[in-house]
């Protein structure tokens, strides 16, 4: 992927899908893209597909004429404009309505597009990245989407592998982060221990990156011990001791993947007595 990457960087004028799990890091992905190329000093501008209704995605992406419609009170510039020489980074692609992917699939062809009311056509010159947690084939067989437009995005398809398939990249997304967070909330983590980091390389990461930066960011201590890499919801009506211990002790063993071992070291007991807090909440 890394090889595409560099030929992507290398080659402004190309489309580029980026397609992989939901936290696989499309955008850091797509910003890498733009901010290695030539037109770094050029806006990255992106848009989440998926949050937004039909019309307000197209005034967004186009920008509107002043009466265009009832409350088009101003000019709108549409962020095709805004990105002007750089990138505009199309997220959850396809989840747009087959109304949308006819008025995407318009400007791909043409490299121009219109404002919502308006008459003149204005030139797109920024290079289009979009990215999708979907399987596209699927949904161009089941026709939500068009093949036309698929076949115009997957000019130089990227797959980001699950994080659980690239466990070597742990460690340096781990310091990522912690610089990250430091830096944003003037936190003072200062390493993390070899438990910890040999939990993060085996632990399934289903949530992917996503997942690892929000354990990072929970973290509130000068070094990252396996405590700070479990978050526990109890209901109240099932708040006694023992229950409480049990879905603990459930929670650390699903994160080992099942070795007690480990368990029993996180949680700070001896194997025995995981045991029996695991039968029956108590010791």
């Amino acid at each position: 992927m890394l090889a595409r990457a560099k030929k992507v960087i290398e080659n402004p004028t190309l489309t580029v899908l980026i397609t992989g799990e939901t936290g696989t890091g499309k955008e850091l992905l797509a910003r890498a893209i733009h901010y290695n190329g030539n037109s770094s000093s050029s806006p990255f501008v992106d848009i989440a597909c998926s949050a937004l209704p039909e019309t307000l995605l197209e005034s967004e992406l186009f920008g509107f004429e002043r009466g265009a419609f009832t409350d088009a009170r101003e000019k709108k510039v549409g962020l095709f404009e805004l990105a002007g020489d750089g990138s505009i980074f199309l997220d959850e692609i396809g989840d747009i309505t087959l109304a949308m992917q006819s008025k995407l699939l318009k400007v791909i062809e043409s490299r121009t597009m219109r404002r919502l009311g308006g008459l003149q056509d204005i030139p797109v010159r920024a290079r289009i990245i979009a990215a999708t947690s979907v399987d596209f084939a699927s949904k161009v067989k089941a026709g939500s989407f068009r093949k036309d437009l698929y076949h115009r995005l997957n000019i130089m398809p990227l797959q980001i592998p699950a994080l659980r398939e690239r466990r070597e990249d742990i460690p340096m997304l781990v310091k990522t982060f912690i610089d990250l967070f430091n830096k944003l909330y003037t936190k003072k983590i200062k390493s993390v221990t070899p438990d910890v980091m040999q939990l993060l390389m085996e632990h399934e990461w289903e949530g992917n990156i996503r997942e690892l930066k929000h354990s990072i960011e929970r973290a509130d201590t000068d070094s990252l011990t396996p405590e700070h890499d479990f978050s526990l919801v109890v209901p109240l009506t099932e708040a006694s001791i023992e229950e409480v211990q049990r879905k603990l002790a459930l929670k650390v063993l699903e994160f080992v993947r099942g070795n007690k071992r480990k368990a029993a070291y996180i949680l700070r007991v001896s194997r025995p007595r995981l045991d029996r807090i695991l039968k029956n909440g108590s010791d």
